[in-house]
């Protein structure tokens, strides 16, 4: 959470002229919420404990992904060249790396500030999008009304695109090879967030085959 000024920072990085335009209206309804809510990509947890020192009404949400989810994401959309193997060696290498340390530092905040952050795996949400979006209003000390209860059902579970199903995209389109990558250089990661290796390429394409086991502490 931050003031709307630095949302209007962030978002003007877009350079979409049409909706620069319209940040104005956005402003306006902002500037007298209770609770403001930022969503950063790729906000290092480095940086989120610098605003977390300096400010004494921001909440933390860590949410963590498969890695092998999001580098197949990144090739889906071959994200700066990723399709090329050596950029995604690389691109891999460093998305671990940045995952390690965001929750290292995340141990960190949450031993020196208890309860400032709330640490959430992408596939706790999408298996269970009830529970996680209550579990995140009671973190924020709000009530769960049924305006948000319906939001939840409506968005998450009785969308056509179902949560669940989004998540599982990475498994009909990662490759043997791109797997193996992943595999080699985030597998550590795997037994600390919940992960599970699969042995084939077979395995992670049969839907019965769990990529993850049941809700875990994240903490390292």
């Amino acid at each position: 959470m931050s003031s709307p000024h630095s949302a209007l920072l962030y978002i003007s990085t877009i350079k979409d002229k049409d909706i620069i335009q319209c940040l104005h209206h956005l402003n306006k309804e902002c500037e007298p919420a209770k609770i403001r809510v930022m969503k950063y990509i790729r906000l290092t947890m480095s940086a989120a404990f610098s605003v977390i020192r300096k400010l004494d009404n921001v909440r933390l949400i860590h949410l963590v992904r498969d890695p092998r989810a999001m580098m197949d994401s990144q090739l889906r959309k071959n994200d700066m060249g990723v399709e090329d193997m050596p950029v995604f060696m690389e691109r891999t290498v460093e998305m671990c790396r940045h995952m390690r340390d965001d929750l290292r530092l995340a141990s960190e905040i949450e031993a020196e500030y208890p309860g400032l952050i709330y640490s959430l795996r992408y596939e706790d949400m999408t298996d269970e999008p009830m529970a996680i979006a209550r579990e995140i209003f009671e973190f924020l000390n709000e009530e769960f009304k049924e305006m948000d209860k319906t939001y939840v059902k409506h968005r998450s579970i009785n969308s056509s695109n179902n949560s669940t199903v989004r998540a599982a995209v990475w498994r009909s389109h990662i490759t043997k090879e791109h797997l193996a990558v992943v595999d080699e250089q985030c597998g550590d990661l795997y037994d600390t967030l919940g992960y599970i290796p699969f042995t084939s390429i077979e395995e992670v394409r049969d839907a019965n085959s769990k990529s993850h086991k049941p809700k875990v502490s994240m903490k390292s």
